[in-house]
Parts: structure tokens; sequence; C-alpha cells
């Protein structure tokens, strides 16, 4: 998902954006990997001051989900203001 897009051209608010994407993927003909991680996403992604991607990888965390993250030459590390609020 191209969000940032929506955020810097059309000055969107991330919640307005969250909201939007989850009504969309209310619908039955919509398929993604898993809804309950992607609407667990757009909630963290709303809320903390992090990129989609980062949201993905809390939310799936937080269901339970094996998470493993590889970085190039950097330490990755879940910062206070980038973790869901029951962390």
């Amino acid at each position: 998902m191209k969000i940032k897009i929506y955020i810097r051209v059309y000055k969107y608010e991330k919640r307005e954006i969250s909201s939007t994407l989850k009504k969309i993927l209310l619908y039955d003909n919509l398929y993604t990997e898993n809804k309950l991680v992607t609407f667990e996403a757009l909630e963290i992604y709303a809320d903390k001051n992090i990129d989609f991607a980062d949201a993905m990888l809390c939310a799936k965390k937080n269901l339970g989900l094996k998470v493993i993250v590889l970085t190039f030459g950097v330490e990755y590390r879940f910062t206070p203001h980038s973790l869901p609020k029951h962390y």
C-alpha cells in the first residue's frame, strides 16, 4: 500500500486513511493475506508514529504470529513510541 502518498500529496490524516481502508477491507470479494492482522496494523498505524510496514510487524506480534525481521547493518528495536498501547 502506498499510504505515504495519501499523507504527503493529499494531506489526509493517518486516522482517516486507516478508517477508510478498514471499510474497504470489509468487502467480501477483497482478499488480503490476513484481514485480522491488517485491521490490527491499521489501528496501530493510526495510533502510533510508525509507518504501515512496521505496524504490520507489531500487529503480527500482537496476534501471536511469528515475526522475523532481517536488517542490513542496523539493529532493529521497538521504541516506546512505536509499540502498541498494551506493551
